[in-house]
């Protein structure tokens, strides 16, 4: 992973339930590191340079997937449970999308 691991697990290790749906702090060390996990998605033009390659959602939020597991394998499984509900309960909350069935 080219992201901060340390900075994923001290942003979602313990994550505080009543706050975490507010300030967003572990959600964004995810989406950040699904960010730069689907950066490494690089193409080469005809002169052989690399650039970066439009990113869409879907690939992103693949990349969050990922993100999620390795976070849930690093994590003591009760405090991935613990972690991967409150994240799902305010995923429900914002009426976003939940990914989270992959890991339960």
């Amino acid at each position: 992973m080219l992201t901060d691991t340390s900075k994923i697990l001290a942003s979602c290790g313990k994550i505080d339930l009543v706050n975490e749906c507010c300030r967003e702090t572990c959600q964004n060390a995810i989406s950040e590191a699904a960010k730069d996990l689907a950066s490494v998605s690089n193409e080469f033009d005809a002169m052989g340079i690399r650039r970066m390659s439009d990113i869409s959602t879907r690939v992103i939020n693949d990349c969050k997937s990922i993100v999620l597991r390795w976070l849930a394998s690093k994590l003591e499984p009760l405090r991935a449970k613990e972690a991967l509900r409150g994240l799902a309960n305010c995923n429900l909350n914002k009426g976003e999308p939940i990914m989270l069935h992959l890991i339960f």
